[in-house]
C-alpha cells in the first residue's frame, strides 16, 4: 500500500481528521523513544495517549519540523489529568508520538 501524499498546506481542522484516522487504529501510531522516556517520567501510559489523540482538541501547529514531518500537538482531559501528545507525520500510514507532556 503506497502512502498518500499530504497537501503543501494542512489546516488545523484537516491535520485533526487524518491525526484521529490514523489514531484509529493503535498499530498505526508509533512511539519514539524520548517519548516512552517521557511517559514514565510523567506516569502517562499508551491508553491516555490514544484518548488524547482521538478526542483532544488541537493545541498546536500544524507546522513543518525539521525533519519536513507535519508535527502538532493535541490536549486532553484524562484519567483526571490534563494530557498534551505532540505528534508527527508526513503520510495518513503512521503517527509518531514524539513526546506526551
Amino acid at each position: 500500500m503506497s502512502a498518500e501524499v499530504l497537501p503543501l498546506r494542512l489546516t488545523a481542522a484537516m491535520a485533526t481528521k487524518i491525526a484521529r484516522e490514523i489514531a484509529s487504529d493503535t498499530g498505526r501510531v508509533a512511539f519514539s523513544s524520548h517519548a516512552r522516556s517521557q511517559m514514565r517520567k510523567r506516569g502517562i501510559n499508551a491508553t491516555q495517549v490514544y484518548r488524547c489523540l482521538r478526542a483532544g482538541v488541537l493545541a498546536e501547529g500544524p507546522y513543518v519540523d525539521i525533519h519536513g514531518y507535519w508535527r502538532c500537538a493535541f490536549e486532553t482531559l484524562t484519567a483526571g489529568d490534563s494530557i498534551k501528545a505532540v505528534v508527527a507525520f508526513n503520510s495518513r500510514e503512521l503517527l509518531i508520538v514524539v513526546t506526551a507532556i
